[in-house]
């Protein structure tokens, strides 16, 4: 490969390594295919430009109202697949909704939203980690946005072990 396509491609000196310039994307180079991930990690971190609005109380309040909303659809084991999943579809991102796709909505343990959600941690424009709690326990809820003008779309519906 020829010095300009190793500098294009940001590649590293070891395979699997992620590229220094294109945030969680493996290098072509060594052979990885650029795919989604089958989920998002949480403590990902997406770099923003430094001009971006700070965070509003209108932002943590819709990404929580988000949250609130995937749970008690999720929570709904006593429904047939096609209607658990279609109630799901307008709050999930696409990779989250090829995922939760293959879910049988009879193992969800949950049955019911208990109490007021909260934002756990995130950076607040981008990145929210909301925790609702529930009838079989808390239930934290990544949410993300590629920029401040896009929906807050849902990633992950995970419930916390002892967290």
């Amino acid at each position: 490969m020829g010095v300009l396509a190793s500098l294009l491609l940001g590649c590293t000196s070891q395979a699997g390594e992620r590229t220094a310039n294109t945030p969680g994307i493996a290098s072509e180079a060594q052979g990885q295919p650029h795919s989604a991930p089958a989920s998002v990690s949480p403590s990902a971190s997406v770099p923003h430009d430094a001009d971006q609005p700070p965070t509003s109380p209108e932002v943590g309040a819709e990404a929580i109202s988000i949250a609130s909303a995937v749970v008690t659809a999720f929570c709904r084991p006593a429904l047939d697949r096609e209607t658990w999943i279609n109630n799901l579809y307008p709050f999930l991102s696409q990779t989250a909704a090829v995922a939760y796709g293959t879910v049988d909505p009879a193992r969800v343990p949950c049955r019911a939203v208990t109490g007021d959600a909260r934002v756990r941690d995130g950076d607040g424009a981008f990145t929210i980690r909301v925790i609702v709690p529930t009838d079989s326990g808390d239930y934290s809820v990544y949410v993300n946005r590629p920029e401040v003008t896009d929906p807050w779309l849902v990633e992950q519906v995970i419930p916390l072990a002892g967290d």
